[in-house]
């Protein structure tokens, strides 16, 4: 896990796992580099006999879509209901190209967009302008 310095603080934000860049596709000066275990979430609730969720929500800085890809199963299997993920905004090509893709898996899964909302009291609703909070559930 990279963290950069702004992440090193408590309520900080950026640090990445597996990667060397941040939601906006800029590469991240590491104030040092966590070696730590990662998993899918697919592979997460089959390794560990995990209880199935109901309700997942993500808040993940950079690596948005390889999460989603590691919940493919998870995802479309009908006892998750409902799903909160705050998406990076629109702003350049690739976070437009992410996504478009996290918005039609979460559709392709079954799940219809509820409510878009702002990340914090100064942001903005918009998801071309700004990160969002996004909320799907199952019908």
């Amino acid at each position: 896990m990279s963290v950069p310095e702004i992440a090193d603080t408590a309520g900080g934000a950026g640090a990445t796992f597996g990667e060397n860049y941040d939601n906006y596709q800029n590469t991240i000066d590491s104030r040092y580099v966590l070696r730590i275990p990662g998993i899918s979430v697919d592979q997460l609730i089959e390794t560990f006999e995990l209880q199935f969720p109901t309700h997942i929500k993500m808040d993940i800085d950079g690596i948005q879509d390889k999460v989603i890809r590691g919940a493919h199963h998870t995802l479309r299997d009908p006892r998750l209901r409902s799903v909160m993920l705050e998406l990076n905004p629109r702003d350049n090509e690739i976070n437009t190209a992410i996504y478009d893709f996290i918005r039609g898996e979460m559709e392709d899964a079954g799940f219809r967009l509820d409510k878009i909302v702002r990340t914090a009291p100064s942001g903005t609703d918009d998801p071309e302008r700004g990160p969002t909070n996004q909320f799907f559930s199952r019908p």
